[in-house]
């Protein structure tokens, strides 16, 4: 198991999406932790809609390659999520979710 020690920015957008508000965008500085964030609120989406898949999309695949996977990848894997490189399909493997990442 690994710890989760949310900041200020991410603990308010996670309250947000367990209280099921629609967050469009956050905009933030250089490291306030905006993808860390993305990546709490996909786990919560997980947990909240069991088995159900969600898709993660980003602005371009370096930024997906450089940026968001290595975050999942931080966070996702000591969680017991596998990764399919070929589909880019992130699995929880305990309750069946899915997220699917595409580059816009």
């Amino acid at each position: 198991m690994i710890d989760i020690n949310p900041n200020e920015l991410q603990t308010e957008i996670i309250k947000r999406i367990g209280q099921r508000d629609k967050i469009i965008a956050a905009r933030c500085g250089w490291g306030s932790g905006k993808t860390s964030a993305l990546v709490f609120s996909m786990l919560l989406v997980s947990k909240m809609r069991p088995g159900m898949s969600s898709l993660m999309v980003t602005d371009t695949t370096p930024r997906y390659n450089s940026v968001l996977m290595p975050e999942m990848e931080k966070w996702l894997a000591p969680l017991g999520w596998t990764y399919n490189h070929t589909n880019k399909l992130w699995t929880d493997t305990e309750n069946g979710s899915t997220v699917w990442c595409r580059a816009f």
